[in-house]
């Protein structure tokens, strides 16, 4: 029997730490957002979407059959080791926010095309004035349709462009057959998650996996490497790191779930035995 969905008065926005960038927005619960990003890592693996056996649930987010184990899921967003900058002013991202959904709902009138947008505005933006406001969001919209027509069921990378717009700095546009998301970003520097930002996130979680192993004996950790809005852009990290943990397991993945990397996982314990 397949999960009841959660029920629209859960539709409220994630509460998560500071410096952590959420991962979904109010488009879908927390629980379904979960359950999505669980979706797009089995794909990924070339697992049968029925591997998932329980996404409505906490510690760990979801429970998930590998060949005759069950696999206990825990889902994060990206922590940085250190702040890298300021946040922009609260008025400047409500506005974006207010932006990029009324670009949506303009595009959605024309087309659709389920995607994932995700739009980088310049550090100098500043709110445009009421009657400006519509025109905005109307030129945003036509950037999304002129790119997702190209785009076809079978695209896996995001189309990325640079200057499309004089308040955008850059646009990422991805299909999904699964979801919709649009979101701002204010991202004055962009770069890959680094080693530390990897290994701040693992230990953040780390408390938590005696908790996890009530359910599953395994578990592995799935990092959402998107973290932007702080007067920084992080990625999916360039490389895979060694990082010692209790978790068996631990992916990084990005914008658009393309992409997963593989952490190097190794027991603390070998490694205080050995040194």
């Amino acid at each position: 029997m397949q999960p009841t969905p959660a029920v629209a008065k859960d539709r409220v926005p994630l509460r998560l730490m500071p410096h952590v960038s959420p991962i979904f927005v109010t488009v879908m619960t927390k629980k379904e957002g979960e359950r999505y990003v669980v979706q797009a890592f089995l794909e990924s693996l070339g697992l049968p979407q029925s591997s998932l056996l329980e996404w409505e649930r906490e510690r760990p987010d979801a429970l998930i059959k590998v060949s005759d184990r069950i696999v206990g899921v825990e889902l994060t967003a990206l922590s940085e080791a250190s702040s890298r900058g300021p946040t922009p002013p609260p008025k400047w991202t409500a506005e974006a926010r207010r932006v990029v959904q009324a670009a949506q709902s303009v595009f959605e009138s024309r087309s659709a095309t389920s995607t994932i947008v995700r739009f980088d505005f310049r550090p100098e933006w500043v709110p445009p004035s009421r009657k400006a406001f519509g025109t905005l969001a109307g030129e945003l919209a036509d950037i999304v349709e002129a790119e997702a027509v190209r785009l076809t069921s079978e695209s896996t990378r995001p189309v990325q462009l640079r200057n499309p717009h004089l308040a955008i700095r850059w646009v990422y546009i991805a299909r999904s057959s699964l979801r919709v998301e649009w979101r701002p970003a204010f991202g004055f520097s962009g770069s890959a998650a680094t080693e530390a930002d990897v290994k701040a996130t693992v230990a953040r979680k780390e408390p938590e996996l005696v908790h996890y192993r009530v359910a599953a004996s395994e578990v592995w950790l799935l990092i959402y490497c998107n973290l932007t809005g702080q007067g920084v852009s992080l990625g999916v990290p360039s490389q895979s790191f060694r990082i010692a943990t209790g978790f068996n397991r631990v992916w990084c993945s990005g914008f658009g779930l393309s992409k997963w990397i593989e952490m190097q996982c190794v027991d603390p314990a070998t490694i205080h035995r050995t040194g």
